[in-house]
């Protein structure tokens, strides 16, 4: 090959990197600094703003306050970094200049709006953390996590409040929460959390369904005032819930729940699952928007999910989601 050849090459190898997340830019700029200590900082989160923009993270950053004040935490130092990193001409855009501003800058103990792969991909200089899914779509991109570098109370504080309905649905507004404001205790306080997945039902054919049990437990004396479901969008490809990874790892990362609706038979097998044991899981016997796999799925033993799963299985829960059903 002739030198021209070679050059070539060369050329065509740094368009097609260029474009990645992966890709290092060895010329590290300094991190961005507003002259305050950086040790007097109770909780430092590290923003990368390639996939996230400061406007879009302000809300979670605010909201996050009270919920640590409900748990007893002093929230008087916290503080975030924007690191910007939007265009490839930005400082932050590639994942050494991002984490070698993190190092340079004294540590932080969240890293926001990275990738799962965070401590291990090309060039990231951070190579050890605790790190959880989003499950949420941030500006078109389902693989935003949240890593957590240190081991307070904080810390672990606001990766929890991000993995709230709450929080998530500060940072992507398809994430509903169907029972009020938080207070800090959101997992603590439901009897009977069912999630329902989107995929094979919409809201308003679940909602009937969901108002006329309370009926049905109530008159069984069972208490109601605590029941709550979410619904997890996922009828299109494109909606953040469509697989079952994702409904799933949301389930998880939300705090757990009683109740699986509308998920098939093999809920706890079929690949991708991050739920991989029930109590108990019963067919619907109807046909819901086509399908006539879909299943109701028990993951705790309480009187108020054994009597839920009883209600969907009754003539006039079916007939509700079914109207075939007499």
């Amino acid at each position: 090959l002739t030198s021209e050849d070679y050059a070539a090459l060369r050329e065509s190898a740094y368009n097609v990197v260029n474009d990645s997340e992966y890709n290092v830019d060895t010329d590290l700029t300094e991190a961005p600094s507003d002259d305050k200590d950086k040790d007097k900082y109770s909780l430092e989160v590290a923003v990368w703003g390639r996939f996230i923009t400061e406007d879009q993270f302000k809300p979670l950053f605010e909201a996050f306050k009270p919920y640590a004040e409900a748990k007893g935490l002093d929230v008087s130092a916290i503080h975030y970094t924007y690191y910007v990193g939007k265009e490839s001409s930005d400082p932050y855009f590639y994942i050494a200049n991002f984490t070698g501003g993190i190092v340079s800058n004294g540590g932080a103990d969240i890293a926001f709006a990275c990738k799962d792969n965070f401590t291990t991909q090309s060039g990231t200089q951070i190579t050890s953390a605790e790190i959880y899914k989003l499950n949420i779509t941030l500006n078109n991109d389902k693989d935003r996590c949240v890593a957590r570098m240190t081991d307070t109370d904080l810390g672990k504080a606001f990766v929890e409040f991000c993995l709230t309905t709450e929080g998530r649905a500060i940072l992507d507004p398809s994430v509903k929460d169907t029972g009020g404001s938080s207070d800090g205790e959101e997992e603590e306080k439901y009897s009977l959390e069912v999630a329902v997945w989107g995929r094979f039902i919409t809201e308003e054919q679940f909602k009937p369904l969901f108002e006329a049990f309370k009926t049905y437990a109530e008159a069984k004396s069972l208490d109601v005032s605590g029941i709550h479901y979410t619904y997890y969008v996922g009828k299109e490809s494109s909606d953040p819930y469509h697989y079952i990874a994702d409904f799933t790892g949301a389930i998880v990362n939300n705090g757990g729940a009683d109740i699986a609706f509308a998920c098939a038979e093999n809920f706890t097998t079929q690949s991708g699952t991050q739920i991989t044991s029930v109590e108990d899981i019963q067919p619907l016997n109807i046909t819901l928007n086509g399908s006539a796999n879909r299943h109701v799925a028990r993951m705790t033993d309480t009187d108020l999910g054994k009597a839920f799963v009883e209600f969907c299985l009754t003539t006039e829960g079916r007939a509700i989601l079914d109207p075939s059903v007499k």
